[in-house]
């Protein structure tokens, strides 16, 4: 098994998918040394606040689960602040970031994976390979792609973990660097109760099988356990919005920027007067008629003007309704510069570019 035939191969289609997921670079990657605009500048400053806008279901239908429907902000971008991946694929250079990992590399018919070491979960359990571990196999319970092409992981220590290949794929890769991490503290259970069925020869068209994901979806963590910079404040939860606050001891802690990212909760008629009104800084809505998705058309960015991010599904930005879209702001200042850099580049994505209109992410250049 060739390192060439199971490496990360982007494609357009690829591409769509991924790149919302690439704004976790807006926040993660805020981070000193800062990096100077065409007119000068100077070393980035900390402190202030990102607003952002997803839509999130409030308890007790919403919920901590990672694994289960209607987790609250366990999808999309912002989940990686917390539920951080071990990678970030970068377009422009054709290679994986790695975040939680350390480093990855074939051997044989085994990826091995390498990790971070001296990275804590937000209830202070460190951060080990028994984590990968567990997410994947729970992840098992739900069908995740990757076990399409592996029969088995083998933890070697705390910060080292095997996946066996059994099948070929340039995606598997991919899907290993970039599923969000979840706590063997609060989902080993399952795993280990997954490892007594796999031993006992079930399968997941048994019975016994359908009852542990049944009892896994129904499990609901009393609080948010982050591993990424930033955790969830459960106080800050309402209908309105909701905080996440710096993690001391997760993922880039030390380095992110901002002191909070504020999330508004809500669809495209709850966020475009936001928009408009100059309290959101990255959001995404659906084109067409406002609250219905146009059939033919993806999601696209909404932003201020000044302070473009086209970060949606989508690989260009409309021309059109520019109060909502607004235009491509110094792609050297504010908002993780160098990451939103590389996505332009790769996504071919044309706007003037303007100086930010917002003083707090003035105070972050």
């Amino acid at each position: 098994m060739t390192d060439a035939k199971l490496r990360y191969k982007p494609t357009r289609r690829r591409f769509l998918r991924d790149s919302t997921l690439t704004t976790i670079g807006l926040m993660v990657a805020a981070c000193a040394p800062g990096t100077t605009g065409p007119t000068g500048g100077g070393t980035a400053k900390k402190g202030g606040e990102f607003h952002g806008g997803w839509p999130y279901v409030l308890p007790p239908a919403g919920h901590w689960n990672g694994y289960a429907p209607n987790g609250i902000l366990t999808t999309g971008i912002y989940r990686h602040l917390w539920l951080t991946t071990l990678g970030m694929y970068l377009w422009a250079d054709k290679k994986f970031e790695y975040w939680l990992a350390e480093s990855s590399g074939y051997k044989g018919e085994n990826y091995e994976l390498k990790l971070r070491s001296g990275i804590k979960w937000s209830d202070g359990t460190p951060f080990t390979a028994k984590d990968v571990y567990t997410t994947f196999n729970v992840g098992r319970l739900d069908n995740f792609t990757i076990w399409n092409y592996i029969d088995r992981m083998d933890i070697v220590n705390d910060q080292t973990i095997n996946f066996h290949f059994t099948r070929q794929s340039s995606l598997a890769e991919r899907l290993l660097l970039r599923e969000p991490t979840r706590p063997d503290a609060l989902y080993g259970t399952y795993s280990k109760k997954l490892d007594d069925l796999v031993k006992a020869g079930k399968k997941s068209t048994d019975q016994e099988w359908k009852d542990l994901r049944t009892e896994k979806d129904a499990f609901r963590p009393k609080e948010p356990t982050s591993v990424g910079p930033y955790k969830i404040d459960p106080a800050t939860l309402t209908e309105s919005q909701v905080t996440f606050v710096k993690n001391p001891g997760g993922y880039a802690a030390d380095r992110v920027n901002f002191d909070k990212v504020v999330v508004y909760q809500g669809e495209t008629n709850q966020i475009s007067p936001l928009v408009l009104s100059g309290d959101v800084d990255y959001a995404r809505c659906r084109q067409g008629h406002a609250g219905r998705r146009h059939p033919h058309r993806a999601p696209a960015a909404v932003h201020r003007p000044g302070a473009l991010l086209p970060l949606g599904e989508g690989a260009r930005v409309p021309g059109r309704a520019a109060a909502l879209r607004g235009r491509a702001r110094d792609q050297q200042g504010g908002v993780g510069g160098h990451h939103l850099r590389r996505l332009w580049q790769s996504a071919e994505v044309h706007g003037r570019l303007q100086r930010p209109a917002r003083a707090r992410l003035d105070r972050v250049r």
